[in-house]
């Protein structure tokens, strides 16, 4: 949350802050830097908006912009959850990705998450992959890694 307000006295930004506020920004303010201040947020808490690059990897293929992927030039019709899982795997490929993290990331924070929802969405998208989804590796008792080794 960014509080935009005209309550420039240094106490009332502690206020805010300690209210919860992410931020605090007076006014008259620059909307480019509200909105530098929004993506940064964005960025910080692992929900920014998708930038309009692409992802690739091998025969993978991920249009960040139009929100469409493909496998060796045929398209693959992903959920919601399973397309930003992907993502997640592609911009950190190597790393292990924890399941708090993962769920972390996926999901909001007032949504309740079974521990089997993220087994599910990966299970989902290893089939969806065919023989790429071997490349998403279960870490037993810890995530998952996106083996970008050949």
């Amino acid at each position: 949350m960014i509080l935009l307000t005209a309550l420039k006295a240094g106490a009332d930004k502690v206020i805010g802050l300690k209210q919860g506020a992410d931020d605090y920004v007076t006014k008259p303010y620059d909307p480019k830097e509200l909105l530098a201040r929004a993506e940064a947020l964005l960025r910080r808490v692992g929900r920014a908006p998708a930038p309009t690059d692409n992802l690739s990897f091998e025969g993978l293929r991920m249009d960040l912009g139009r929100h469409t992927t493909s496998l060796d030039g045929k398209t693959v019709l992903l959920r919601r959850k399973e397309y930003d899982l992907l993502v997640l795997f592609l911009k950190h490929p190597g790393q292990l990705l924890t399941r708090e993290r993962l769920t972390r990331l996926l999901w909001e924070d007032d949504v309740i998450v079974t521990d089997n929802a993220l087994s599910a969405q990966v299970k989902n998208l290893r089939t969806k992959l065919g023989l790429f989804g071997r490349r998403i590796q279960s870490m037993a008792g810890e995530g998952y890694r996106f083996d970008d080794e050949t």
